[in-house]
């Protein structure tokens, strides 16, 4: 139910506050400005950076922190980057025993 009313609440923001179109994205935006491009508007289309600035920096930038803080305080996991379990003292030297006791075993099957 909630993704109808998140879709409900996009319909009605993008007619209400798009007045000359709605860039929230960048196939809204940056497709019907290369097509305006190419019908000849020249570089009026692209004459300003907020065709940049909003829907593809704003994005690629709300994007990577969404992840980073559902990474932070939500997920926890051998392959997050930020919320890694790291090994404790004990585990390092149990690691480090074996490690040796395996090279002892090897040595000592060498043949002579």
């Amino acid at each position: 139910m909630s993704a109808l009313i998140y879709g409900f609440m996009t319909y009605l923001l993008s007619i209400t506050m798009g007045y000359n179109g709605l860039g929230i994205s960048p196939a809204r935006d940056l497709g019907p400005r290369c097509v305006a491009w190419w019908a000849g508007y020249g570089r009026d289309t692209f004459a300003t950076g907020w065709w940049a600035y909003g829907p593809i920096a704003a994005g690629l930038t709300g994007s990577l922190c969404g992840g980073l803080l559902y990474d932070v305080f939500i997920f926890a996991g051998g392959e997050s980057p930020v919320n890694y379990a790291w090994p404790s003292p004990k585990d390092i030297k149990w690691r480090l025993k074996t490690r040796k006791d395996r090279v002892k075993d090897q040595l000592n099957r060498l043949p002579v």
